[in-house]
């Protein structure tokens, strides 16, 4: 797993695998593509409230600056620096927030993918197309990537 530094100081751990999101879209993405909660990432409109990290949108992932049915696959991987977790995903409200943020700017037939320690109930509007155990390697935790379709 890639290992950033937030702006905190604290070391982030996060984003998705390398070679993940080629992967990701390869079997789901279409020609718009946007990442919340984007960090370093730079694939598709980025989108992170620290400037530092340069996102294409500097803005909260859970308030997402763009509009409805906008966008053909939505990439949200939450944070999982100590302060960030606080903030996002602490409360399961807020990861359920996040998820129908995403739901919300993705086009019909477009996907949501979630990638996370758990697997959320599907957002209303969607199908689940996939769940996927995800690890970098051995003795590693296992986060789940979780794939809805928006109907």
């Amino acid at each position: 797993m890639a290992r950033q530094t937030y702006r905190s100081g604290l070391n982030y751990y996060g984003t998705f695998p390398e070679g993940f999101i080629k992967k990701v879209e390869q079997r789901w993405g279409g020609s718009v593509a946007i990442q919340p909660f984007a960090g370093t990432s730079k694939y598709g409109i980025t989108i992170d409230l620290n400037r530092e990290v340069k996102p294409t949108i500097i803005g909260d992932g859970s308030v997402l600056p763009i509009k409805k049915d906008a966008v053909d696959l939505v990439l949200v991987d939450m944070p999982y620096d100590e302060e960030a977790y606080r903030k996002y995903c602490s409360k399961p409200r807020k990861i359920h927030t996040a998820l129908h943020e995403a739901t919300r700017v993705c086009k019909p037939g477009g996907h949501v993918a979630f990638l996370h320690f758990i697997t959320p109930r599907k957002p209303k509007g969607t199908y689940r197309v996939a769940l996927i155990a995800i690890s970098t390697g051995p003795d590693r935790r296992i986060r789940a990537l979780s794939v809805f379709r928006k109907i």
